[in-house]
């Protein structure tokens, strides 16, 4: 505190600077609040190379904000509210794909995404064929639900078992592969085989079961081979049969705690 003295007319007049008086604060004013940015950022990359995916449009569901992979296939979206949001990625090329990011306030969250080259993809029709104690034919249909040629090959390991063809090349249009169950030189029983279908739009397998069935003895008949509930229904039913000759005994269990057979 400085004082300064002035003498007037044999008065002293005491003039008092005070910097600091009746609570006013001497400290520095305060600055203003840092603002706090959410957001999220990633990288988008191709799935079968890794490589940077450049310009592909990236955007956010519930819609907040959108923008497009820079030269690294770096991506920033800022200034979005805190919430959970679904972050999918497109390009032309590409299959979109997408990632569920919670962004947090104050916090940039990470959400890189892979996408996959469109191309051709196999798909095949039923993937198990029940020769039963009697059928000899039977078909599996091979699509393409991609784009592009598919080309596929079809192999199987016994020898009861033929298929025809065992290769082909599909674009828009469906192919069939013929299967033929051989009885002739084989014994009583129960067999069991694969067909396994390998392509350039992925690999699929059809399960095949089939019964020489001895004349004299009783064979089990159980219809569908699968049950599909979904997501309401609460009772379906099995159809068990004798097929053979003489008196069949069966029983029934099941392994998981939610299903009952009765």
């Amino acid at each position: 505190m400085r004082v300064r003295g002035i003498i007037k007319s044999g008065k002293l007049i005491i003039v008092l600077i005070v910097l600091c008086l009746y609570g006013l604060s001497c400290k520095k004013a305060p600055t203003e609040a840092e603002e706090l940015i959410s957001g999220v950022t990633g990288k988008i990359t191709a799935a079968s190379t890794g490589n940077n995916v450049v310009g592909a449009s990236v955007y956010t569901v519930p819609s907040s904000k959108s923008t497009t992979t820079d030269n690294n296939g770096y991506y920033e979206l800022k200034e979005i509210n805190p919430g959970t949001y679904t972050v999918t990625a497109a390009k032309s090329g590409f299959n979109s794909a997408s990632v569920n990011i919670v962004v947090e306030e104050g916090k940039i969250s990470r959400g890189d995404i892979q996408l996959v080259e469109e191309g051709p993809e196999l798909s095949v029709q039923p993937t198990t064929i029940d020769f039963g104690t009697t059928q000899i034919n039977a078909t599996i249909t091979v699509s393409n639900n991609g784009v592009g040629t598919l080309n596929f090959t079809a192999s199987k390991n016994t020898a009861w078992l033929s298929i025809s063809p065992s290769t082909g090349t599909i674009t828009n249009n469906t192919a069939t592969i013929n299967l033929t169950a051989d009885r002739s030189n084989i014994g009583f029983g129960n067999y069991s085989d694969v067909v396994q279908i390998i392509s350039n739009g992925g690999n699929k397998q059809v399960n095949v079961i089939m019964v020489k069935q001895d004349p004299n003895a009783p064979y089990l008949g159980v219809t569908p081979l699968q049950l599909n509930y979904g997501a309401t229904l609460n009772t379906l039913t099995l159809d068990v049969s004798n097929g053979g000759a003489g008196n069949l005994n069966w029983s029934i269990t099941q392994h998981q705690s939610w299903i009952t057979a009765t």
